[in-house]
């Protein structure tokens, strides 16, 4: 909870700007608040997931969201408490085509979803004079760390890394 409540405070400091709430309509608003809270429920509750699991927390976290929960999830992941369908539809569900960790929450117009992969287009080239063990291929992998190491550090949030050894935790530092 701890790590979900970090991350949305990230994105809500914006909110107390008086001038930046004037710009956005409740419809904007309340479209920020739910992708703001799925993006740091998805990096925060699903964050710690090894690959088995991001598969797990995917199926899981598109169900309760679309809800109410089959008797075979709730079986499955051994769930004590039944999950109804929503009360209202969300205005920025996460897409379907691939998996909830493939997105980030952008604020344009009530919110979007963009794939990590786009940015992969804007980032620099490898500089050719640049020693080999320094060179950082960009993946989908960087750009998602480098995007969540930058919001917690600006906001001053504290965070952890971790992962099998030689995946490049020293380097994202």
């Amino acid at each position: 909870v701890k790590s979900l409540m970090s991350l949305m405070d990230c994105f809500l400091v914006n909110y107390e700007d008086k001038k930046y709430l004037k710009t956005l309509t409740e419809t904007n608003i309340r479209g920020h608040v739910e992708g703001i809270f799925f993006f740091s429920c998805v990096w925060s509750v699903g964050g710690t997931c090894d690959d088995a699991g991001r598969y797990k927390f995917d199926f899981l976290f598109r169900e309760i969201m679309e809800g109410p929960l089959s008797e075979e999830t709730k079986h499955q992941f051994e769930l004590l408490e039944d999950v109804g369908p929503p009360t209202r539809l969300y205005l920025v569900p996460i897409p379907r085509d691939g998996k909830v960790y493939d997105y980030r929450f952008v604020r344009e117009g009530r919110g979007v979803w963009k794939k990590w992969s786009e940015d992969l287009k804007t980032v620099k080239p490898i500089a050719k004079d640049i020693q080999v063990n320094e060179i950082i291929v960009p993946t989908v992998d960087t750009v998602r760390y480098y995007y969540l190491m930058n919001l917690l550090v600006l906001h001053q949030k504290g965070m952890l890394l971790v992962g099998p050894t030689g995946t490049g935790k020293s380097v994202y530092i």
